[in-house]
């Protein structure tokens, strides 16, 4: 802390916000090495800020006892649709122990861990699976854990009880953060619910909070829409603004079955029969709609 102090003291406490390039380093050793290759840039911010590159991302379904493979096969259809290509490793506790070796061997990584524990069939405490969590986490993986929770509960079982937890959030809309929605998002979800959409504001999904998450269906696969809402101030005209974060987002969704649909507050104002349109047609549709996921 005290080395972070002196380097800002002497840059005169004007960083622009950075992600560095690589993982595995510490804050102070990726700031150091920018400053070598020129990356960092002087500016008028007072605060000292300095974010990663990518962080991991981890998502939950729940599933009746003995469902978890159906269901797992299902979410590698539907990340495959959403992804094009991308590498999906299926694990559960047999073959967690395999999954590590392959995570941590950085040819032909994982870009999505898709990991199942059946607690009703096997309720027995299982470090392998933990740690292999664990691992994932440490490479940045993006995990969809499908879970069979049952009825018992193990003090000692940290990923029952972090799954038991989720499954309360989930479950019960009261327990999720109030909603912070602006005048047009308001308008604009009325506006989806009176064409029976069922728009479900601020939907819950890795660690993420989705402006309107909306269903749809092709065949046997769902469509799940993710629907924001981008003031122009906020996401593309501020220094520092979300766009490289929208973009990492939106990956990180597609990569667990979701479908990203972005507009600007001015489309919506100017036509938001057009916009609705674009929600309905992507609902419909088995693969996404040219031009519209950013």
């Amino acid at each position: 802390m005290q080395h972070g102090r002196s380097l800002r003291r002497a840059l005169g406490g004007r960083l622009r916000t950075y992600r560095p390039r690589r993982t595995g380093q510490t804050h102070l050793e990726a700031v150091r090495k920018s400053l070598v290759r020129g990356e960092l840039v002087l500016n008028g911010f007072s605060r000292w800020r300095l974010l990663q590159a990518r962080g991991p991302a981890l998502c939950w379904t729940f599933a009746e006892a003995g469902q978890t493979a159906a269901i797992a096969q299902r979410e590698i259809r539907v990340a495959r649709r959403e992804s094009g290509q991308l590498r999906i490793v299926e694990a559960d506790e047999k073959t967690a122990d395999e999954v590590i070796a392959q995570i941590e061997t950085a040819y032909k990584r994982p870009e999505l861990l898709i990991a199942r524990r059946d607690w009703v069939e096997r309720p027995a405490l299982n470090p392998s699976f933990r740690r292999m969590l664990s691992v994932a986490r440490k490479h940045c993986l993006v995990v969809h854990v499908i879970a069979a929770l049952g009825n018992a509960s193990r003090i000692d079982d940290e990923v029952q009880r972090t799954a038991l937890q989720i499954h309360r959030f989930q479950q019960n809309p009261l327990l999720r953060p109030l909603p912070h929605t602006s005048n047009i998002e308001r308008r604009f979800g009325n506006a989806l619910a009176r064409l029976r959409l069922d728009p479900k504001p601020q939907h819950p999904v890795a660690h993420y909070f989705l402006d309107f998450a909306v269903f749809g269906s092709v065949g046997a696969l769902p469509v799940r829409l993710d629907v924001e809402v981008d003031g122009p101030y906020w996401h593309e005209e501020l220094p520092g603004c979300h766009r490289v974060e929208d973009k990492h987002r939106d990956q990180i969704l597609k990569k667990l079955g979701w479908r990203p649909i972005r507009f600007w507050t001015n489309e919506i104002e100017q036509d938001e029969i057009k916009c609705i349109e674009i929600i309905e047609k992507e609902a419909a549709s088995a693969v996404p709609l040219a031009g519209r996921n950013s």
